[in-house]
């Protein structure tokens, strides 16, 4: 059976078999190009494309108050898989940061450059031995120069402080 007809009803048989069965699955297809190009071009087949339901997600800079949710969840994975305390790690992250990274331009790499970040973090974590607030300090100084909060940490140390430093008002809207 095809995959438009399995879009279309559900069923789909094994290789071998000779009867179909219902199958419930989400299947999840994306593209980084805008759908408006992959129409016109037509690199998607129209049947497909009619078949499929769409949502389109907006790309990370129109959507920054999702960046503290989604850098905690993958420096909590990257923790994890490093077989770090994640609690610790966590812990680490204060307001600061999640600040600098919510300025941050992800126009290139949207939500890759968050993952890679949590994997630095903790790949030097294991590496460098020190507390978890002063190494992503140190990487978003590398990494973001520009920002004026990152700026902000290396004159005044603000990011590598405890929850009780000062900073700016949109730095309370973050918990961590």
């Amino acid at each position: 059976r095809s995959l438009l007809r399995f879009l279309e009803d559900g069923k789909s048989r094994r290789i071998g078999d000779d009867r179909e069965q219902a199958l419930r699955v989400t299947l999840v297809v994306s593209t980084n190009l805008p759908m408006d190009e992959v129409e016109r071009d037509e690199r998607v087949a129209f049947d497909l494309r009619s078949r499929l339901h769409r949502v389109t997600l907006p790309p990370l800079n129109q959507r920054r108050a999702d960046v503290p949710a989604i850098f905690l969840h993958y420096v909590r994975e990257a923790a994890q898989r490093s077989n770090l305390d994640e609690d610790a790690v966590v812990e680490g992250v204060r307001t600061g940061h999640l600040e600098a990274l919510c300025q941050a331009d992800f126009t290139q790499r949207n939500v890759r450059r968050l993952i890679q970040l949590a994997e630095t973090m903790t790949a030097r974590l294991m590496v460098e031995r020190r507390p978890p607030r002063e190494v992503l300090s140190g990487l978003l100084a590398e990494r973001l120069p520009d920002n004026p909060v990152v700026r902000r940490v290396v004159t005044h140390h603000d990011l590598a402080e405890p929850d009780s430093e000062r900073g700016t008002g949109a730095e309370s809207h973050y918990e961590t």
